[in-house]
């Protein structure tokens, strides 16, 4: 069973820079004997030599996927979704998730944000009831959706770790906050979001509407 563990990672390293190499020489920096087996399907023997180098198909896709990571990822990531899950069919709602604080007002501003999202359906991260690790189910949620929403209002933490990890993943994301609520951080400045009043939802999802209409479509049907 080939496995991507952080010694096929240092090999794939090492052999894009040498181009082939010896396994006596190169276990100076690996952990485990076993590299050579779990990097099997990675690697091809050195013409006439006794060095194994990249295979080359898989060459060009890891260099492939490390260049789409050379800037923060965009929606053609390669990983941005799970691969191994079923693809959407046509007429199934987009998954969206939402990254809210627990506040009072948040079922209200909920409730607006999938009205203006009828072909969405929302996932809120205090919604997770499934047992385990809840960063772990957070990432599988945001790595299945299309569209990451935000709500920026008291500058949560949690919030803002989830906004992180989507931007890792190459997701849209929808940045909302209450307009006299504490500024966004310069980090966050310079991406697109809307103040809203909370006495005014009707303006908020208006620009919802179009916010959602805007999201990068996935498949052709979309």
């Amino acid at each position: 069973m080939t496995k991507l563990d952080r010694d096929v990672r240092s090999l794939i390293n090492h052999l894009w820079f040498t181009g082939s190499d010896r396994w006596d020489r190169m276990m100076s920096f690996l952990w485990s004997p076993d590299t050579a087996y779990d990097a099997g399907a990675w690697l091809e023997d050195g013409a006439g030599t006794d060095e194994v180098r990249l295979n080359d198909l898989i060459r060009q896709f890891v260099i492939a996927v490390d260049e789409q990571m050379e800037n923060l990822p965009g929606d053609d990531f390669v990983f941005g979704y799970p691969i191994r899950d079923r693809p959407r069919e046509q007429g199934e709602p987009r998954p969206c998730f939402l990254a809210m604080p627990t506040r009072a007002w948040m079922p209200d501003v909920r409730r607006v944000i999938e009205s203006a999202a009828p072909d969405f359906v929302c996932t809120l991260s205090v919604d997770l009831a499934t047992p385990g690790n809840i960063m772990s189910q957070v990432w599988k949620d945001i790595r299945t959706s299309d569209v990451v929403l935000a709500d920026l209002t008291g500058l949560n933490p949690n919030v803002f770790y989830e906004v992180g990890l989507a931007h890792a993943l190459g997701k849209d994301t929808i940045l909302i906050k209450q307009a006299d609520a504490d500024a966004v951080p310069f980090d966050v400045q310079s991406h697109k979001y809307f103040e809203y009043d909370l006495g005014d939802l009707a303006t908020l999802e208006t620009w919802l509407t179009q916010a959602f209409g805007d999201v990068s479509a996935r498949y052709g049907f979309d």
